[in-house]
């Protein structure tokens, strides 16, 4: 097999590290929104990137989980599955509002 000797993919080393994915977005959001006032040009650039990274773990996240929505071997977990799709969709939009503003600081 292809990952035969390979070391397993580590995680970028980071602040959020060993969250759980729903965990470290919250907390970059958490602390992104505490911070904002009082960040620098180059905290504000890597706060975007962080944003950046949440709103694409989001949108795969949404994507598996409407593949499993359409599967029928998941037909059990439909009530769970729409939740999370739904606090997924309310993250998403929490996530894109900060974004914009942590976007509109960069270019003052």
């Amino acid at each position: 097999s292809l990952s035969e000797g390979q070391p397993p993919a580590e995680p970028g080393e980071g602040y959020f590290d060993g969250l759980q994915e729903g965990d470290w977005v919250e907390a970059a959001m958490a602390t992104t929104k505490g911070d904002l006032d009082r960040m620098t040009p180059v905290e504000l650039k890597r706060a975007l990137q962080t944003l950046e990274d949440a709103k694409v773990q989001i949108e795969f996240d949404l994507r598996d989980t409407k593949g499993k929505l359409a599967h029928r071997g998941y037909s059990s977990m439909v009530e769970a599955l729409r939740e999370y799709q739904l606090r997924l969709q309310e993250r998403e939009a929490a996530v894109l509002e900060l974004l914009a503003d942590v976007t509109s600081r960069v270019n003052r």
